[in-house]
């Protein structure tokens, strides 16, 4: 941690709990090198990352197993100040400190992703190009997507692309869930940036973990027949980011492609997970 002592004001502080609170939902702990968090979901489904420099600087400290001490930084109030020992990290506000002792990183299920190793994973899908899906879903509708998540125990979403459309529905179970017929169609008529046919199972991590000030940003970057999903938007004056991977099967099903092998730990599907 560079700065061994810094203090965030109240707006700041909800806000580093708020992103500590979203990633309690995918991740066990979380790791923060150089004030950026960039790990994987404890399923590997999803890739989370948040810079948040402008309000921790250059610091750099772990915080193993989130949810056991959440509740206690959330209780802290009005501006809190973060101090990094040789052997411990103390949050205090004017009340109370609350201590730490440092992690060892070795021992954290989730570890930190350089930026190097997410934009190996990025790389065949370079952001700079055109999206085939750049839309903004409202609040209403991430209400919606995420009540529907919950009541059908759905580990995953459904987007069919229909030419120059996308809908997005979510079924009872998950992608390989047979004989349920219980589904929700949550937004029809996606606008796509090209034509483009086929149906894709995404992992719904996006939905599951951070809660934004607002709705999301949602792109979809395709070559051939594999995408990455990138959801995106502000959690106080930080930008908090979900990347997800797919794979379009044309409609209807040809036969089966024999499935590639991993030459390396990358994001894994929701039709790859055993």
């Amino acid at each position: 941690m560079t700065a061994t002592k810094l203090t965030l004001n109240e707006k700041q502080w909800q806000s580093f709990c708020k992103i500590l609170q979203g990633l309690s939902r995918q991740c066990f702990d979380a790791d923060i090198i150089d004030g950026v968090i960039r790990q994987r979901a404890n399923d590997t489904s999803a890739i989370f990352e948040v810079d948040i420099t402008s309000m921790l600087d250059s610091s750099s400290f772990p915080i193993p197993s989130i949810k056991d001490h959440l509740a206690l930084l959330k209780d802290l109030a009005g501006q809190v100040t973060i101090e990094r020992g040789q052997n411990k990290v103390v949050f205090f506000d004017a009340v109370s400190p609350y201590t730490l002792p440092v992690a060892n990183r070795k021992y954290l299920d989730n570890k930190f992703m350089s930026e190097q190793e997410l934009d190996s994973i990025l790389q065949s899908h370079p952001q700079r190009t055109t999206p085939l899906i750049r839309y903004i879903i409202e609040k209403t509708n991430l209400k919606r997507i995420r009540m529907a998540l919950a009541t059908f125990h759905a580990k995953s979403y459904k987007v069919v692309l229909d030419n120059n459309f996308a809908f997005l529905s979510l079924k009872q179970g998950d992608a390989k869930s047979k004989g349920s017929n219980v589904s929700m169609e949550v937004i029809k008529n996606i606008p796509l940036s090209q034509r483009a046919t086929g149906h894709m199972y995404l992992s719904a991590s996006p939905y599951k973990g951070f809660d934004y000030d607002g709705g999301i940003v949602w792109e979809i970057y395709k070559t051939e027949n594999s995408v990455i999903s990138k959801h995106y938007w502000s959690i106080g004056d930080v930008t908090a980011t979900v990347y997800t991977r797919g794979v379009i099967n044309n409609d209807p099903p040809e036969l089966p492609q024999q499935s590639e092998e991993k030459t390396e730990k990358t994001l894994e599907t929701p039709e790859t997970k055993k």
